[in-house]
């Protein structure tokens, strides 16, 4: 199990701090309790980029350490796949991560919509990676506006072990949220959805973001035939959001005191299950529910 300090660089990377390391923790938590019922995945379905911040990075983690023998990641906007492309790079050249062994992306201007076919993506890069776009004979469609991802699954069944996203439900019209539960469990044998906590409105004031209720994502997920493994609340961090360092403070946060305040904050991280649910509710930053196919 990797420490909060392991995210600490990729959160710098996306621009982000301590509260982005603490979140990649807790949700790195909770993804152990998933895997220990779906079992390691080989295959991963990044279906969608975070709204607003980071890049989710730490999913690649996640299939570095599971060994993933292939990774497909999805996004309408292109301009925001350039930004993970780049930073999946600058954390190779940085030595933070290790080059994805078939890492694929798929990403075609938001106005016209992707079409992506699952079986022709080979022949990769020296990164490791792969654009795939065609309009045609797709496995897999992905129809995209400016704000929303929509998307409907033509692929076969277990194409992915899991399929999994941050910070993208809630950028979906409620109406098409349904689709998204549907073209993720169709896709992969199992899914992990993370989104803004709608239970906790101080912090989707805070955060800009739109939110969903734990309750709504669980009905989603039955409706499009998945079985609940679990779900939950998490992030809770021992400190306010949006906290601003100075670059040098950055550099140094592991080094001396601030490698014993990052100890510190990772034994209150491995208490949050111990919190009243009431408290977990009102307070966590963070809803998830994992379904595999029914």
């Amino acid at each position: 199990m990797r420490h909060i300090l392991d995210y600490y660089p990729i959160a710098m990377a996306e621009g982000e701090g301590a509260g982005t390391a603490y979140e990649y923790y807790v949700k790195a938590r909770a993804l152990r309790k998933v895997l220990a019922q779906t079992g390691q995945p080989k295959s991963l379905l990044i279906l969608g980029l975070p709204e607003r911040y980071g890049f989710s990075f730490d999913f690649l983690l996640l299939a570095q350490d599971m060994y993933c023998q292939r990774v497909l990641v999805i996004d309408e906007r292109p301009e925001r796949m350039e930004r993970f492309k780049q930073g999946y790079n600058q954390l190779i050249t940085a030595g933070v991560i290790k080059p994805i062994p078939n890492l694929e992306f798929a990403d075609c201007p938001a106005d016209k919509g992707i079409g992506v076919n699952l079986n022709v993506a080979q022949g990769f890069s020296p990164a490791g990676s792969h654009n795939v776009c065609v309009q045609s004979g797709a496995d897999l469609k992905v129809c995209a506006t400016d704000k929303c991802l929509k998307s409907t699954l033509l692929a076969n069944k277990g194409e992915f072990d899991l399929f999994i996203s941050c910070e993208v439900l809630q950028r979906l019209a409620p109406n098409e949220q349904p689709d998204y539960w549907k073209a993720g469990l169709k896709s992969a044998k199992a899914g992990v959805v993370f989104t803004p906590n709608a239970d906790n409105p101080d912090h989707a004031a805070h955060s800009g973001l739109k939110t969903v209720n734990i309750q709504t994502m669980r009905q989603q997920a039955q409706a499009a035939g998945g079985e609940i493994l679990i779900d939950g609340y998490l992030d809770l961090p021992p400190f306010p959001p949006g906290i601003k360092r100075s670059d040098k403070q950055r550099e140094s946060a592991g080094q001396g005191l601030f490698r014993l305040a990052f100890w510190g904050i990772e034994q209150w991280a491995k208490l949050e299950n111990c919190f009243s649910l009431n408290y977990r509710k009102k307070s966590a930053h963070i809803v998830f529910v994992a379904a595999k196919r029914g």
